[in-house]
């Protein structure tokens, strides 16, 4: 695959670079501060995976995260005293205990979506009618291509 001019490479990098910590920052953070007062922030991005993905064994959800295996015990143990996760056995191995969403756990994320839209609608608020639109088909954009990236580049 062909790769951008050197100038346009450097477009690209400056922009990120720029745009990463207003995403974090307008964004990120104030989700993140909405999630703490259910659970944490790494609590729901577990939750999110584990509806896009179904069921995932302990060792799958820990290597996705880059984080010790203990450390993602511990993520779960508390998903499950919510209810909003189950761990079940894999019948083609009972070593194996895969993790799974509850209704209650998708009940929680649909009610994070909805805490995201009520804060995103007065976000927006501020922008005129036709910024809105194009942060709309800006983020529509951003997500497409980014899902074709590697989740790391170590990946």
């Amino acid at each position: 695959m062909e790769r951008l001019e050197e100038s346009a490479w450097g477009l690209l990098e400056r922009e990120l670079f720029l745009t990463v910590p207003l995403l974090h920052d307008r964004l990120i953070k104030p989700f993140e501060g909405l999630l703490r007062q259910g659970f944490s922030p790494m609590q729901f991005y577990t939750l999110v995976l584990l509806r896009r993905k179904t069921s995932m064994a302990m060792t799958e959800l820990a290597a996705n995260f880059h984080i010790p295996k203990q450390q993602m015990t511990r993520i779960v143990n508390r998903l499950a005293e919510l209810e909003l996760v189950q761990r079940t056995g894999d019948p083609g191995d009972r070593r194996r205990i895969c993790v799974c969403l509850t209704q209650r756990g998708q009940d929680a994320l649909e009610h994070c979506r909805s805490l995201l839209g009520e804060h995103l609608r007065s976000w927006m608020d501020t922008l005129a009618p036709a910024e809105q639109q194009e942060l709309t088909q800006s983020a529509q954009t951003l997500r497409r291509l980014l899902s074709k990236l590697p989740a790391s580049p170590n990946t």
